[in-house]
């Protein structure tokens, strides 16, 4: 039997939303296995091809004051989609959890 290392696209997608919804039912904290405890935000692109909103739960660090996200796709040779959506559409909007409750962030190229 040979199995992939691969995810399948509609179990990622699925294990995804089932994150986000995680992420907003519990005012930002993650309470479902493996991300208990991580720093997870949401960040939301414009899709580079549909120009539909696309969220994206990601596992962050900070630098001073700014949110660090990582475009590594879980060490695959290749950019996640919310990499490529950005830069095709570089506004986005990021929520960060924060005691019990979300905040919107909106930047673009220009931010540092």
């Amino acid at each position: 039997m040979t199995t992939s290392s691969t995810p399948n696209p509609t179990d990622m997608n699925n294990f995804n939303q089932s994150i986000i919804a995680d992420f907003r039912a519990h005012g930002g904290k993650v309470t479902m296995d493996p991300f208990v405890g991580a720093p997870m935000l949401l960040l939301t692109t414009t899709g580079a091809k549909s120009g539909q909103p696309r969220t994206s739960p990601l596992v962050y660090a900070r630098d001073g004051d700014r949110y660090v996200i990582f475009a590594s796709k879980g060490g695959a040779p290749t950019n996640p989609d919310w990499y490529h959506n950005l830069v095709a559409h570089p506004t986005v909007t990021v929520e960060v959890g924060v005691t019990g409750s979300w905040q919107g962030y909106r930047t673009g190229e220009e931010a540092g």
